[in-house]
């Protein structure tokens, strides 16, 4: 599981030289916003969600530490992401792919994806 992990964030790079074990589909969030790319029709054929980088360079993911949970099958990755973005990646596998990623940005991002008011009941 952190093997699957540590491949999503060496994809980040121009010729990825891993493959992370995506399910078909997969499906990615920033902040509570899907950024997932595909679910759509091209002619009759079905393209699923797609977790994959390719093509989006982005360097130094570095340090990684990891929390698996292998009975629910969640392993979560905490890095600083491009070297200066404090973040939080949790991937959720299944039968030895990555089926769901929520990637929790912390605070150089513009948002967080939570509504600026508190919640009050």
């Amino acid at each position: 599981m952190i093997a699957a992990a540590n491949d999503y964030f060496d994809m980040f790079v121009k010729e990825p030289q891993v493959e992370t074990p995506f399910a078909k589909p997969c499906d990615r969030w920033e902040n509570g916003t899907q950024t997932t790319l595909g679910g759509t029709f091209q002619g009759k054929e079905y393209i699923p969600h797609d977790c994959s980088p390719k093509g989006l360079v982005i360097t130094n993911h570095s340090p990684r530490r990891f929390l698996v949970d292998v009975e629910e099958g969640i392993v979560v990755a905490y890095v600083h992401f491009a070297g200066n973005l404090p973040d939080f990646h949790m991937f959720k596998m299944r039968n030895g792919k990555v089926e769901y990623i929520q990637a929790v940005i912390g605070s150089a991002a513009k948002s967080t994806g939570w509504p600026l008011e508190p919640v009050c009941n």
